[in-house]
């Protein structure tokens, strides 16, 4: 899902929180349940969607003739001899952990300290004439979720040196003269648009960053990195330059 829809959802959302915690409290938890319910509604129609597409795109790239093949066994013998791969492992479990333990740290400091008492304070000494007290609860709340979103989707992520793209290596892939399929179920069709092409001959595996969709939570993200291993690079180079169209980034 395009992550600018996702911010505009995400700030609508507050606005209407903020609005029903303080000017009709008692409406607040039937407004959760139908938030929830309309966000599994839209992210069930673009999950079918893609799922769709996808299908039809596997179905499209298997009916091509194969050009090179890359089995599980044969790509985990190539990874144990890479130290870079593991080492990559390492550095995104590690901050996965840090940015969660972080967040939580940061959700009990705001929601649950003398901190948000404060808030109103906050308020009220750089805007004085605030008097009705709904108002200002309901801006207090705003600061409030503000805050947290402004923490978790975008301060938190860049302090932590989080790269925007997506980095996607198959256990498996195949490639046909129609395009790829990577872990028997996500689809590349040729042309590739490609960013960026990184061959790596010693540590046989060619790194491309492409801006194709190739799953609902890859979708409007711009720019997604794949790595593929293969016993034969040069073959696969050959194959991905022949078939990819060179985009500016």
């Amino acid at each position: 899902m395009n992550k600018y829809f996702m911010y505009a959802l995400s700030i609508t959302s507050m606005i209407v929180f903020s609005a029903i915690s303080a000017y009709f409290p008692g409406m607040l938890g039937y407004l959760i349940i139908a938030y929830l319910l309309i966000f599994f509604a839209i992210q069930a129609i673009v999950v079918g969607k893609y799922t769709k597409s996808m299908l039809s795109d596997l179905n499209y790239i298997s009916s091509g003739k194969i050009l090179l093949k890359e089995d599980k066994k044969t790509i985990q013998k190539l990874q144990a001899k890479d130290p870079s791969y593991e080492k990559m492992l390492r550095k995104q479990a590690t901050s996965m952990l840090i940015q969660l333990g972080l967040m939580i740290l940061i959700l009990i400091v705001l929601a649950y300290s003398p901190v948000r008492l404060l808030i109103p304070q906050l308020i009220l000494s750089i805007q004085p004439s605030i008097t009705d007290e709904r108002l200002l609860l309901f801006i207090s709340n705003m600061v409030l979720f503000l805050t947290l979103f402004l923490v978790s989707a975008i301060i938190l992520p860049r302090a932590m040196g989080q790269s925007p793209m997506q980095i996607v290596i198959p256990s498996t892939y195949k490639v046909t003269e129609k395009g790829m399929i990577l872990d028997e179920r996500l689809p590349l069709k040729f042309p590739l648009k490609i960013n960026k092409l990184e061959v790596n001959s010693k540590m046989k595996y060619i790194e491309l960053v492409v801006k194709q969709d190739i799953t609902p939570s890859t979708a409007g993200k711009g720019e997604i990195t794949i790595r593929l291993y293969s016993t034969k690079p040069k073959v696969l180079l050959e194959i991905i330059e022949k078939n990819s169209a060179k985009t500016s980034s």
